[in-house]
């Protein structure tokens, strides 16, 4: 069963944001990593360098069940709604951006494993309770070239090479693209279920920011036997997560098929907030401790450009935030409503969202600016955020540029491209 909310006591400013939907369990999540950020900042320049978490840091997730908030509640799991998402995913970004990113990654991908058959949802979340950190990955699914695969008796046969394989140092399973042809010759796209042991990580993740999310690729130079249960064709997918709600229990699996894939998006804008959030903390305490070079103040704390630059990046933040909650608690509430977006609404949400996000890296970079050449130093925290948050708004679905185009011939009537999940390519 979904788990009940409870408002919460508010305070004046609060309540411009109420936190209907956040649940009881969200809350403590949310509250537990507030207090392992410090230690997650601590460790994040030396996660970068090492382009992989601390264990320290795998396993206090794990703890507290950061890694599985996309997992079935029958799994040890906690399916949980947009908003509890939205404050567990933004205060794990406060704490280091490639945390946040492998956490909204394992989210969506321990929900999005679960469309494939009893048997094989049990055997993946079974085989890997132990894991600490991201159990599988996702990769390569609705890129333009994938692996390829053939049936065979009993099952299918699988290879390939695939990019983007967040979380690969950790996963013991990886859903993969696969392109086959029908038995009537027409080409289609599948997704398979692999064990990682079965592939090789290729260390081709040498990148400017998200260093420590093991982005790696990973490859298939043979054959992957899988059975059946462990292959579907890509067309099937709306169905199949359309009847999760039957299957398992919590807020995730009842998210109509737009709200499902608005999520996804909500998620990274969460990090991003929370990489906004780390660095405007960052700032507010180095700015009393930092003298302006050829200004006549004590601090750069108190000069009126720097007071400026803090409230407008402040404001920033905030607007993003309004974005943020507000969607996510429509999605609970519309969700358990039985309410969807319509086509033009997701993509007109998506592109709130990536706006959202915008306003975060802008405010970001208005805090580098006013902190002057100490911000350059690996070790200041805002620079890293600043980089982190640039790599996450390239993501090619949440490209603000395509996606404004998108929302903008959707308004005057124009869109006559075909564009799956709120402009991803449509698949064969």
């Amino acid at each position: 069963m979904t788990e009940a909310v409870k408002v919460e006591q508010l305070s004046a400013r609060d309540t411009l944001t109420p936190s209907s939907m956040l649940t009881d369990t969200g809350r403590r999540m949310r509250d537990e990593v507030l207090e392992f950020v410090p230690e997650m900042q601590k460790l994040g320049p030396a996660a970068e360098q090492g382009r992989g978490l601390a264990d320290e840091v795998n396993r206090q997730l794990k703890q507290i069940g950061v890694w599985d908030l996309g997992t079935p509640i029958e799994y040890g799991g906690t399916a949980s709604g947009a908003r509890d998402l939205v404050e567990v995913l933004e205060a794990v970004g406060r704490g280091d951006g490639s945390a946040g990113w492998l956490a909204q990654a394992a989210a969506t991908n321990h929900n999005l494993v679960s469309a494939y058959s009893d048997e094989a949802v049990a055997e993946v979340f079974a085989s890997s309770a132990d894991v600490p950190g991201p159990r599988l990955v996702g990769a390569s699914v609705f890129a333009r070239q994938v692996g390829s695969a053939h049936a065979v008796s009993g099952g299918w046969k699988v290879k390939g090479k695939w990019g983007f394989a967040t979380g690969c140092r950790t996963a013991t399973w990886a859903m993969v693209g696969a392109d086959y042809v029908k038995p009537d010759g027409t080409p289609s796209r599948g997704l398979a279920l692999l064990p990682t042991s079965t592939c090789r990580i290729i260390e081709d993740w040498n990148v400017t920011g998200m260093s420590a999310t093991a982005s790696n690729s990973i490859v298939a130079d043979d054959d992957v036997f899988i059975p059946t249960d462990r292959f579907f064709d890509l067309h099937e997918m709306p169905d199949r997560m359309n009847g999760l709600h039957e299957r398992f229990a919590g807020l995730a699996f009842g998210w109509p098929s737009e709200a499902r894939i608005v999520a996804i998006t909500l998620n990274l804008a969460s990090v991003a907030l929370g990489l906004a959030e780390g660095a405007l903390e960052s700032f507010l305490s180095s700015a009393p401790k930092r003298t302006p070079f050829n200004l006549p103040y004590a601090t750069i704390a108190d000069s009126p450009g720097t007071q400026i630059v803090v409230g407008r990046s402040q404001a920033a933040i905030d607007a993003a935030r309004s974005v943020v909650q507000s969607i996510a608690d429509g999605i609970d509430r519309n969700s358990l409503e039985g309410l969807d977006f319509t086509a033009t609404e997701a993509s007109r949400t998506h592109m709130d969202l990536i706006f959202a996000i915008r306003l975060c890296r802008d405010a970001i970079a208005d805090l580098e600016e006013a902190l002057g050449s100490s911000v350059a130093l690996l070790s200041n925290p805002i620079q890293r955020a600043h980089r982190d948050l640039r790599v996450l708004a390239s993501h090619g679905a949440i490209r603000f540029d395509p996606l404004a185009e998108l929302t903008g011939k959707d308004a005057l009537g124009r869109n006559l491209d075909p564009t799956f999940s709120g402009g991803l390519p449509s698949i064969p």
